[in-house]
């Protein structure tokens, strides 16, 4: 059962970057390696401060309700949560972990909301790192 929950959360967030792929491509435009690292340090720089609305709508989707309307840059930011939690749950499913004896929307909620916390927010750190050593080079 555990395992099953875990893939369940895996398949539910596999579905929002499905259909939300495209529409984050028209957000994000094409632009230079420059406009996309200062757009992503501006966005790092933003997201504390609105942390607790994105938990909180990531709460709602977890328990099954829609993701609230948002304006684009915010729907950014729950893109990035679900890309990260997907990212995760894959690698925890490939690697034969299985989830907590928890429901499925405690999974989600566990993977949007408290991993984001401890580490997808510091995997931003890591890219905007990497954005910058490839405008140095």
């Amino acid at each position: 059962m555990k395992s099953e929950v875990l893939e369940g959360a895996f398949q539910k967030l596999e579905a929002v970057l499905k259909n939300a792929s495209d529409a984050r491509t028209s957000l994000q435009g094409n632009s230079s390696a420059k406009e996309t690292r200062n757009r992503f340090a501006s966005r790092i720089a933003r997201e504390p401060r609105i942390r607790d609305a994105i938990d909180a709508s990531c709460r709602e989707f977890a328990a099954g309700r829609a993701w609230p309307l948002a304006d684009d840059e915010v729907k950014i930011f729950f893109w990035d949560r679900v890309s990260a939690a997907h990212g995760f749950a894959g690698w925890l499913l490939q690697n034969g972990f299985d989830g907590p004896d928890i429901t499925l929307e405690a999974m989600l909620t566990l993977l949007l909301v408290d991993y984001w916390q401890q580490a997808g927010v510091c995997g931003w750190m890591g890219t905007l790192i990497q954005l910058d050593r490839m405008l140095e080079s």
